[in-house]
């Protein structure tokens, strides 16, 4: 072989060689592409699928799961029994006072604009008797905060979540003593384990609120795995809760109204129905909200959400705003929390009391 023809093979040879790598080049970048813009359209159809799923649940629930657009709260760790309406009916005719609200327009009203008012010698024992004037069905509430076209009483409802907490509940007890007005606690029973908050717990029911439960442990992980309610796991914590309020305030006190950890409106509504079911098994009622201050929002939140208040003007602020979340700004559940470092909630809720009083609300508590 000459010299030429060697030089003519070497040549060949290093032409198909970048050719061959040239090709593996281009063919990796096709198919990085490809996949990428594979990856983009499955995830653009799990979103739509996701979206859809989300379109028939609102489909099918009823006004209450229409609050599509109120901001859900990621608590800081950060929902009350169905009782008959003919058992539980107003007295209609009796003269309420002060912190009594506006009766039903009849005696066996079929409309849900108005809550059915506990009457005398009620079953619902989360409260003292005293607190039946202004004692709420809390299966009323939950549907009138959602009603567009409610035209019942204008009435708040203050709920504190996650105490009983040294050092936070008992200033809110005063506040709330100081201005006379009532408010419904959601509790987890772990922090009742502390019998350095007995007395405050106490106190509680003595000064006339409404005790609800929040679960026992207020463990995500336990309650909700894979993000699907643990429908045993959420009875049993609530039962456990009553259970060890009962050691603290006697065997007659019971509850029926819960609050999911993290809220109801946090979990997909299919998520939720077997403990929805369970609980309605054992004639308990949940409950979210449909206001709040945002005190246990995140203090970085996203354009157009609420953020977590540093002062007193900007929980009024939130609280104002939250008011255009929701279809019912005349009955509203309002959501605060009596935990740890919770102080700005001390601060500002004798302030929140007048500026709800001054908006012509009255108060209730849940039952």
């Amino acid at each position: 072989m000459n010299k030429k023809t060697k030089r003519a093979l070497i040549g060949i040879g290093v032409l198909l060689l970048l050719v061959a790598i040239l090709y593996v080049g281009v063919k990796e970048i096709i198919f990085s592409d490809y996949y990428s813009v594979f990856n983009k359209k499955i995830k653009q159809e799990q979103t739509q699928v996701l979206d859809e799923q989300t379109s028939q649940d609102k489909d099918t629930t009823t006004e209450a799961d229409k609050e599509a657009d109120m901001p859900a709260v990621e608590e800081d760790a950060d929902q009350e029994p169905t009782f008959d309406n003919e058992e539980k009916e107003a007295d209609h005719d009796q003269e309420k006072d002060d912190h009594a609200q506006a009766p039903s327009t009849d005696e066996q009203s079929t409309e849900q604009d108005e809550p059915v008012k506990e009457s005398d010698g009620s079953l619902a024992k989360n409260h003292k008797p005293e607190a039946s004037d202004y004692a709420y069905a809390t299966e009323d509430v939950r549907k009138n905060m959602y009603l567009s076209d409610y035209d019942g009483p204008k009435l708040a409802f203050l709920t504190f979540d996650d105490g009983v907490t040294p050092g936070i509940t008992a200033d809110v007890l005063d506040i709330l003593k100081e201005k006379q007005v009532p408010a419904t606690f959601f509790i987890p029973g772990k922090n009742l384990e502390n019998t350095n908050v007995h007395a405050t717990f106490q106190r509680m029911y003595d000064e006339g609120h409404a005790i609800a439960t929040h679960s026992y442990t207020h463990d995500y992980d336990l309650l909700y795995p894979g993000r699907r309610a643990n429908a045993d796991q959420i009875v049993k914590e609530h039962k456990m809760t009553v259970e060890l309020m009962q050691s603290i305030l006697g065997p007659d006190f019971n509850t029926d109204v819960f609050r999911y950890p993290g809220g109801h409106m946090s979990w997909n509504k299919k998520a939720l129905e077997s403990s929805d079911q369970a609980l309605t098994s054992i004639n308990v009622e949940w409950i979210d909200w449909n206001a709040m201050t945002g005190d246990a929002q995140p203090t970085k939140v996203s354009e157009g959400d609420i953020a977590r208040p540093n002062n007193t003007s900007e929980v009024i602020a939130n609280f104002d705003r939250s008011l255009y979340f929701t279809s019912n700004p005349d009955q509203v559940v309002v959501l605060m929390h009596d935990g740890y470092e919770k102080q700005i909630t001390v601060d500002s809720l004798a302030s929140l009391i007048d500026h709800l009083e001054s908006l012509g609300y009255q108060f209730g508590v849940l039952y």
